[in-house]
């Protein structure tokens, strides 16, 4: 409940400020404390709804219900769970709202239409669902993660589950290993209390695992083999004191992509690497200052909800849903991550996809009225 609370909360915090850069963010709100009003673009976001990053992890939890623990249990029950999630998404898509909407899907970006309706028309192929994914390292692929580090008990089972479902939607081996950090990431946080966390020990861990990760993931692309990027980049924290000031740490997390990658791109831009990296910053700099982890996260810019996910969820696991009390009566849909969660273990005759689908339509169809209303007023 830590977890998926965390990542909702910065989401919804995130989303009225995505896409603006630190100074325009600075310009506009002087800093971003709480929920703020969106007054610029687009007027598609209800304030304190949760966007698609939390409903894309709402859905993994869903798709991983019929093989619960999923540990060691081989290839085809991952394959299923991937199989499952993908029909979330096109049942999803389905739901007729309207023209302005994409079925229930809130705040997609254009990858993921292109993926969804691939797999719509293409739903009685062979192979099905992969193979209809685009060539994108992206962060969409890493935020609906969380829940796999903590719903999946083996690291190989772990891999197993993070490969076949990044390979639904992003093609790019480096999305891959960049989601298996983040669920390698929540697994270990899962296994601590706060009082127990050990900065070196945590991130020593993570190298070691990702190395290992690594060489299985690159053996099926063998024309990348030699790459580690991933690893490469984690060791930035052997050199990078996380307590310097977040500016400075962006700026060398760009400088080191560069040097490994030849990409010089912002951290907090949406490629996988670097906002992997950006986001476990945020949370080793603040690890023992949840809230203000997740402001720093969001008031840096960039692609704000997405981060802001991410490193919620990180803090959520391991201070638990008590941490966001605070933000509790901002959270529009509350009842569905909380039902989410608790209804995880039940085996009762309701269809937990189909009751996905039409609460996250009601939520829409309130965004949708919302944004009918909103423009009228304007």
């Amino acid at each position: 409940m830590g977890c998926i609370t965390g990542l909702a909360v910065g989401d919804i915090l995130g989303c009225p400020v995505e896409g603006l850069s630190y100074q325009d963010i600075q310009r506009r709100y002087g800093e971003v404390r709480g929920l703020v009003e969106q007054e610029y673009s687009h007027h598609w976001r209800l304030p304190g709804l949760h966007s698609d990053d939390t409903q894309q992890a709402l859905a993994v939890i869903i798709a991983l219900q019929s093989h619960q623990g999923l540990n060691n249990q081989g290839k085809h029950a991952a394959e299923d769970v991937a199989k499952r999630l993908a029909t979330i998404y096109v049942e999803g898509f389905l739901a007729d709202l309207g023209r302005d909407a994409f079925g229930c899907w809130r705040g997609t970006g254009r990858g993921f239409r292109t993926v969804v309706e691939n797999l719509y028309w293409h739903s009685k192929s062979e192979g099905w669902p992969f193979g209809l994914g685009v060539q994108s390292a992206g962060l969409g692929a890493v935020m609906r993660i969380p829940p796999v580090g903590l719903l999946v008990e083996s690291n190989a089972s772990i891999l197993a589950v993070v490969k076949n479902i990044t390979q639904i939607t992003h093609t790019d081996p480096l999305a891959v290993i960049s989601s298996y950090v983040i669920a390698f990431a929540v697994s270990l946080l899962s296994k601590v209390t706060h009082d127990d966390f050990n900065k070196q020990d945590f991130l020593n861990t993570l190298v070691e695992e990702t190395e290992i990760a690594e060489e299985t993931i690159f053996n099926a692309f063998p024309e990348k083999k030699s790459e580690r990027i991933m690893s490469s980049l984690l060791r930035i924290f052997e050199k990078l004191n996380t307590s310097i000031p977040p500016g400075q740490a962006m700026r060398n997390i760009v400088d080191t992509v560069y040097q490994i990658t030849g990409k010089r791109l912002p951290p907090l831009s949406g490629y996988a690497p670097s906002g992997v990296v950006a986001s476990l910053y945020f949370f080793l700099h603040n690890w023992d200052n949840p809230i203000e982890g997740v402001l720093m996260a969001i008031n840096a810019g960039g692609d704000t909800d997405t981060i802001g996910a991410i490193v919620g969820s990180l803090f959520g696991t391991l201070y638990g849903p008590e941490v966001y009390k605070k933000f509790a009566s901002m959270v529009v849909g509350l009842d569905v991550l909380v039902d989410t969660v608790y209804n995880y273990k039940k085996h009762d005759k309701k269809d937990p996809i189909g009751n996905f689908i039409d609460r996250e339509s009601n939520l829409t169809a309130l965004e949708n009225y919302f944004r009918q209303a909103y423009r009228k007023i304007s």
